[in-house]
């Protein structure tokens, strides 16, 4: 009877070793899955900007749904045998055996689709919003970095609008509102530089507006702003529109980029040999004196490398026409635009949608 207990521990035992094994399994399959979605998603993305360098079409595969199972099964024999001669000593000896044959299985598959039709002129055509601009702001994003990604034009200042397609012949504008964007950026980082109101006192509650704020220091930058806008320099709170037909002195009419503008503007980041420039496979650009023009002049904040092998110290990397491009792990800045372009298609994807906050810039 000793001997049945004995078993009967033996198996729950097992049993017991059998579910911690299974949990630990379901632990480590979700920390596999979400590095594999992260590197994924990161390899897609910097093929499609290297694609639209190239003068071809993005094509974005989402995961629509995941499943993950882990399976045990287990078998099990007992057997008990005596024997029918007994011993010299008149016992009767038995034998008994015991077999556990526990197996793993790990059932696990995604499902992908291709992003097109509705959804993709929803996510991909639609303007980025100035709420979620300034909001990106709000959140800690360089007020400079944003603005040079995600703004095509601010009243007559251009920001590189040609660059929103395929690599233009003649190089764009954009001096005049790198200076500006340089400027407020300056004023932004000083303390207390800026204050968000979901509403206006004593104001039609659903308009925008931006505050410069003149103090002595950083009057003259403030000036400067104003001036480069076309804006009155007497005034200190102007209305953010749309509208270009409604411009005037008194405010700033913004226009942003549709996601597929910045990933075009992006991918003049990307460096790309000159073989395929001189073969015409990738698109270049002139300056107003038929020289060639450097595109990280206007991209300054994102720079794609490129190499015969596969990178060793590489953030993020893919092969496409035979040639690696990656962004090195030491350039921050490159990584860190790449996570706010990740950034900004997770907004356009979730269909964001943010109250109208007041921009206050001060200048102290």
């Amino acid at each position: 009877m000793k001997r049945i207990y004995l078993l009967t521990g033996c198996v729950a035992f097992a049993i017991g070793g059998c579910t911690e094994i299974t949990s630990k399994d379901a632990i480590s399959a979700q920390s596999a899955y979400n590095n594999a979605l992260v590197n994924n998603n990161n390899q897609e993305l910097l093929l499609n900007i290297v694609r639209l360098r190239y003068g071809e079409y993005p094509t974005f595969v989402e995961v629509t749904s995941m499943n993950h199972n882990n399976n045990i099964k287990s078998g099990s024999s007992f057997g008990f045998n005596k024997t029918i001669m007994g011993a010299m000593d008149g016992k009767y000896p038995g034998s008994m055996s015991l077999s556990l044959s526990p197996s793993y299985e790990n059932l696990s598959g995604a499902s992908y689709g291709r992003l097109a039709g509705k959804e993709y002129v929803k996510k991909f055509m639609t303007p980025i919003s100035f709420p979620v601009v300034t909001s990106l702001i709000q959140s800690g994003w360089s007020l400079e970095e944003v603005f040079n990604l995600c703004i095509e034009r601010i009243n007559d200042l251009y920001n590189a609008d040609t660059a929103d397609g395929p690599v233009p012949e003649i190089a764009p504008e954009y001096e005049s509102f790198a200076y500006f964007a340089h400027l407020l950026d300056e004023l932004h980082k000083q303390p207390n530089h800026l204050v968000y109101f979901n509403q206006k006192p004593s104001t039609n509650f659903s308009k925008l507006y931006m505050q410069i704020k003149e103090k002595a220091g950083y009057r003259t930058k403030a000036q400067q702003v104003k001036q480069l806008a076309g804006l009155d320099t007497n005034k200190t709170l102007f209305e953010i529109k749309d509208n270009f037909l409604d411009q005037d002195s008194e405010s700033l009419v913004v226009q942003c980029r549709t996601l597929l503008g910045v990933l075009y503007f992006a991918s003049k980041g990307v460096e790309v040999p000159q073989l395929d420039i001189d073969g015409h496979v990738a698109g270049g650009s002139k300056d107003r004196w038929g020289k060639p023009f450097d595109w990280k002049k206007v991209c300054t904040r994102f720079h794609v490398a490129w190499s015969v092998d596969c990178p060793k110290n590489a953030y993020v990397a893919c092969e496409y026409r035979g040639t690696w491009f990656y962004i090195a792990d030491d350039d921050i800045q490159s990584k860190n635009t790449f996570s706010l372009i990740m950034q900004l298609m997770f907004l356009q994807s979730s269909q964001y949608n943010s109250s109208n906050p007041l921009l206050v810039v001060t200048a102290n």
